[in-house]
């Protein structure tokens, strides 16, 4: 596939799976996910998803529970992006530059001053 082709289709799948995951999967109070990057293999047979946790002591959890709802994903993926083939996906968790730390601290303290 051309590299133009495959960029735009990376962006497509990086948004549509965002707002899918926003309306159809419910996480518990408190934790976030966000889709961070995708990687799509140039025979577009799997696309790997970079999950951003917060917090990220539930990264696991939030692994475990988009793995086990990929299927559906991957079909709801396939109703909105009209392309012969959309790649498998498998998510993973995201390891880049981790912001997470500072960003969980600043809600922690928001939620500390809420109480007072």
């Amino acid at each position: 596939m051309e590299e133009k082709r495959l960029e735009k289709l990376t962006e497509v799948l990086k948004e549509e799976l965002a707002f899918v995951i926003s309306q159809e999967i419910d996480f518990p109070k408190g934790i976030l996910a966000t889709v961070m990057g995708v990687k799509i293999y140039s025979d577009l047979s799997w696309a790997e998803i970079f999950i951003s946790t917060i917090p990220e002591k539930e990264s696991e959890f939030v692994m475990d529970v988009l793995n086990s709802h990929a299927h559906f994903l991957h079909q709801a993926l396939n109703e909105k992006i009209r392309i012969r083939r959309i790649p498998r996906i498998k998510f993973l968790p995201y390891t880049g530059p981790n912001n997470q730390e500072k960003i969980e601290q600043i809600l922690e303290d928001i939620k500390q001053n809420e109480q007072k």
